[in-house]
């Protein structure tokens, strides 16, 4: 019967040497930890367990190798932190990494995999499977070191390459975790390219060049017209480091005489609708008073129907 022993002695042997040439500076039998700037890169050989094998047929002892790359400036959201070793280098769990992956598989285990019954187990590739009696453990530990040469060092490679990691940010799905991760991978890139970035999404920030917004979007247009500008971002302009400062950026913009300011469309909506209740109707025809209320609930329902479209 094959034991955890076992597979961590190969796993030594074989996988071990080629993560430490490849800039894994922490290394154990399952997981290895590499520091790259501001990125930790890590790998972990997980096992599938008990209940997993019970469920879908697999070996308990059969392995998924998993890669992930954390990011140290972007704040950590959760209960637990990551760890630090003795050097006080972080050693995130690979679960805590902001960009995950696998390795798969290019051994050919279907004289294994094709007496399980589920023909979605029977298609997988990010599994190695290991006989209960050791038969096979060499051959796969054997690919599994193949693969990370062939496939994990490239991701590795790209992903602690923050202009590459972003580029790939801005394909996923627009979502939450999308436009977190962007926004300090953006904040990140400006510091060390020493450059301005607008944008129009919710909660991200806006960097403005002093309180000269006019002209942030005068140098915006010129990045433009010379094809400096991401997709997800509407400027990336060169500037001074000490020009800069941060402003945080809503989704709607106020302008009061050629003066403005961003605001959240929740603030703004309660603000729109106490403004629009304590403003009294008209007793004479002042004009004025007149125009504020209407422009008040004018805007009130415009954007009620903007954010809730289905209420109104």
């Amino acid at each position: 019967m094959i034991s955890s022993p076992d597979i961590d002695k190969l796993l030594r042997r074989y996988l071990s040497p080629i993560l430490r040439e490849n800039g894994f500076a922490k290394v154990t039998a399952r997981k290895a930890w590499g520091w790259q700037d501001h990125c930790v890169s890590v790998l972990q050989i997980r096992a599938v367990g008990s209940y997993f094998s019970d469920v879908t047929g697999w070996p308990p002892m059969s392995v998924c190798a998993w890669t992930g790359v954390y990011y140290d400036f972007i704040p950590f959201e959760g209960h637990t932190p990551p760890r630090r070793d003795e050097k006080g280098r972080l050693v995130p769990d690979e679960a805590y990494c902001h960009m995950r992956s696998h390795l798969s598989r290019s051994l050919d285990q279907s004289r294994f995999t094709d007496q399980l019954s589920n023909p979605a187990e029977r298609a997988r590739r990010d599994i190695w499977w290991f006989e209960r009696d050791g038969s096979n453990i060499e051959e796969t530990i054997e690919d599994i070191a193949l693969r990370f040469v062939s496939e994990g060092k490239p991701w590795f490679d790209r992903y602690t390459d923050l202009s590459k990691t972003l580029a790939d940010i801005e394909a996923e799905r627009d979502c939450y975790n999308k436009f977190y991760k962007a926004e300090h991978l953006l904040n990140s890139l400006a510091w060390k390219r020493n450059i301005i970035c607008t944008h129009r999404r919710e909660s991200w920030r806006k960097l403005v060049w002093g309180s000269d917004s006019p002209r942030a979007a005068q140098l915006g247009r010129a990045a433009e017209r010379e094809g400096r500008c991401s997709p997800l971002s509407e400027v990336y302009v060169r500037a001074p480091a000490d020009a800069w400062r941060y402003v945080a950026m809503g989704t709607s913009f106020i302008e009061i005489r050629g003066k403005g300011f961003w605001m959240q469309d929740s603030i703004l909506e309660l603000w729109l609708r106490l403004l629009s209740l304590h403003i009294e109707d008209p007793s004479d025809d002042t004009p004025l008073a007149s125009r504020i209320r209407d422009n008040c609930a004018s805007c009130f329902t415009r954007l009620l129907w903007r954010l809730h479209p289905s209420q109104t």
